[in-house]
């Protein structure tokens, strides 16, 4: 079987375990009213639970992390379509890099850290536009807004070095890359829709009622592990996106 269909093995899982808690919650309804007579779990399988599925059907998707999932498979595609990545994994193999490799490796560490030091810098008197009012770093914009300054990061880092190596010619070669990648994790954004879906069913019948960190936790794994699964799985393939030039 091709790695790209082993990538929506994800899917398949997702909405077999979508089902499974449907039915389960069913089971585990009508054994709760026969041996108790009270309803340990809401069950999903009834009038309510239905009208509760279709109403919160649209807010259920809308609930999961697209932005974000947009935002970091961009970052990858720009760090692999410039050829970053590939000169990453020769320095730490310890191989000699190409003359222009070698160059556009260098650029790239030079407008990271003059991007570490601007950062630095807005973070301390007496510019500290990246710090909180009352000087609490948790409710910083740095905080807030990190994964968009991670984004301008990977921008700039990326962009010099696939113009310096030569990957980065025209504007249509980055979006090429980038478009690359986004078709590599396809897989992982369809598992998104039943992972919503089994959050907000696993909510209502309550097993993640009761712990906000045990709920973000769950939620979380379900909607990440997808993405580390293609990750993984086509791990090789990314290297061979920008030709190994």
């Amino acid at each position: 079987m091709n790695k790209v269909a082993l990538a929506y093995y994800p899917v398949y899982v997702y909405t077999l375990l979508l089902l499974a808690v449907w039915l389960l919650s069913w089971f585990a309804g009508v054994a709760g009213v026969f041996v108790s007579g009270e309803v340990l779990v809401e069950n999903l399988v009834s009038a309510e639970g239905v009208r509760w599925a279709l109403r919160s059907a649209s807010h259920s998707l809308e609930a999961a992390p697209w932005g974000v999932a947009v935002l970091c498979v961009v970052c990858v595609g720009l760090i692999v379509g410039s050829g970053l990545l590939h000169t990453v994994c020769e320095v730490l193999r310890g191989r000699g890099l190409v003359y222009h490799r070698r160059k556009a490796g260098s650029a790239a560490l030079v407008v990271f850290l003059l991007c570490v030091i601007l950062i630095f810098l807005c973070t301390v008197s007496p510019w500290h536009l990246l710090m909180g009012v009352s000087g609490d770093f948790s409710s910083s914009p740095l905080a807030k807004g990190w994964l968009l300054v991670l984004f301008i990061v990977v921008l700039a880092v990326s962009a010099i070095h696939g113009a310096v190596c030569g990957n980065y010619r025209m504007l249509s070669d980055v979006v090429r890359g980038v478009c690359d990648v986004f078709v590599m994790f396809a897989p992982a954004f369809v598992a998104m829709v039943p992972a919503s879906g089994l959050v907000a069913c696993l909510d209502y019948v309550g097993l993640l009622a009761g712990d906000d960190y045990v709920s973000h936790f769950v939620a979380a794994l379900l909607y990440l592990s997808p993405f580390l699964y293609v990750a993984v799985l086509r791990g090789r393939d990314f290297l061979l996106l920008d030709g190994g030039q």
